[in-house]
């Protein structure tokens, strides 16, 4: 059985940089073959605060947490 992807919008939290913000992210669910569950990759963050500042922060999404970077006024994650 194949797994079915689909592009979804998240709520999220960024924290970090002394700053707890919410935003949007746009990620692709994958659903794993023959079990219910599904995952998120490819998170892209949309509507935060645009006058955070640079640096390390943690973005929530999805119940998952990974580790997102704010540099050069745009939000790098891993990929």
């Amino acid at each position: 059985m194949a797994s079915h992807r689909e592009i979804v919008w998240l709520p999220g939290r960024l924290n970090g940089m002394g700053r707890d913000e919410r935003c949007n992210v746009l990620a692709e669910e994958v659903s794993l073959p023959g079990t219910d569950i599904s995952e998120y990759s490819r998170p892209i963050i949309f509507d935060a605060a645009l006058d955070m500042p640079q640096g390390c922060y943690a973005l929530q999404f999805g119940g998952k947490t990974v580790s997102v970077e704010r540099l050069g006024g745009a939000w790098v994650a891993p990929v």
